[in-house]
């Protein structure tokens, strides 16, 4: 992975947006086809914190029932 591709995936993962257009660390924009690659990492990644986040919600709601049914 390159530097600028790096740089374009933590600017989307940190701003919760992929249609952010990055730059590099001297302040160019990045080339579209590193953006496109980076969009589509950060798609994936964003899937997954949102799958990781809906399970840690249902693993809450399932110990809440479980507590009001053994009370």
């Amino acid at each position: 992975m390159t530097l600028n591709r790096f740089h374009a995936i933590m600017a989307m993962l940190n701003t919760g947006r992929v249609g952010v257009h990055p730059v590099d660390a001297r302040g160019h924009p990045i080339p579209g086809p590193v953006i496109d690659a980076a969009r589509r990492d950060a798609l994936v990644a964003m899937r997954h914190q949102r799958a990781r986040w809906a399970a840690r919600r249902l693993v809450t709601a399932a110990e809440v029932a479980r507590f009001l049914t053994a009370a």
